[in-house]
């Protein structure tokens, strides 16, 4: 089905990677057409619980594809547009999803992969990783990016990303809250474990904590009250939620627990 993609589904943990390594998995129409259509189409799929992003080559995502952007016969500006907006849609598309996404990263990251990063719920990394935002050095705007990473970082560590286009290790980007864990070369098995430590949340659940995780940080706590409280009503009904209970008091494991080796 993708030619820029690879898809691979094992339990109900998908790994989609990017697949131009030749071309270090820059974005270009394609590749964001394809990611577009996964996280769309997937976002349905109620035998998919868990989404791990990454890519396969030696880099994760060396940005937008400079080339293709600037390309001759492009002056008019509509396919850069376009090539753009497709962009933004797909970080829409991977934050709006009810999958948990977990980013699996090596490599360089640079520009808009910092994007893609972003919009992860949980982003794993190799110590080698490096991460940076040069659009400034390039007299380019990073508007595109610009919200997402910020809902990342917050705006003090955005500034010294924006500003300086200064590259990170894997390790200082824990700092930047741009990563969350960084796990060793002789111990990648931890993204394993991020992954079963998800799939013991219950699937109906963990949809939920993702509508509730942006509602709160797009509106004021207070304008989300009744909100919470209804989505809290919703779940005392809920199957799961009285599957989950009973399995506390059983002190055993919840019916749709699984784990990936």
């Amino acid at each position: 089905m993708y030619t820029l993609l690879t898809v691979e589904q094992i339990g109900s943990v998908a790994r989609v990677y990017l697949n131009r390594p030749d071309k270090h998995n820059a974005l270009n129409q394609q590749l964001l057409d394809e990611l577009y259509h996964y996280f769309t189409t997937v976002r349905d799929d109620r035998q998919v619980r868990v989404i791990v992003l990454g890519a396969n080559g030696r880099t994760f995502c060396a940005g937008i594809d400079l080339a293709e952007l600037t390309a001759t016969g492009n002056e008019s500006g509509d396919e850069q547009a376009h090539l753009l907006k497709r962009y933004d849609d797909v970080l829409n598309a991977i934050k709006e999803t009810p999958q948990v996404v977990i980013a699996d990263v090596h490599g360089a990251v640079i520009g808009a992969g910092v994007g893609l990063v972003s919009v992860a719920d949980i982003s794993v990394a190799s110590p080698e990783s490096t991460f940076s935002l040069p659009e400034v050095r390039w007299g380019l705007d990073p508007s595109i990016i610009f919200p997402y990473v910020i809902s990342r970082t917050g705006p003090v560590k955005a500034r010294q990303l924006f500003l300086t286009g200064k590259q990170l290790k894997g390790t200082a980007a824990i700092e930047t809250g741009l990563i969350d864990i960084v796990c060793p070369p002789e111990e990648m098995a931890c993204a394993t474990q991020v992954i079963n430590d998800v799939l013991k949340g219950a699937p109906s659940a963990l949809a939920a904590c993702k509508v509730l995780i942006m509602n709160a940080l797009e509106e004021r706590v207070a304008d989300t009250a009744e909100h919470r409280q209804a989505f809290l009503q919703q779940f005392q009904t809920n199957p799961e939620t009285r599957e989950g209970m009973l399995a506390f008091s059983q002190r055993r494991q919840p019916l749709w627990v699984e784990a990936i080796e």
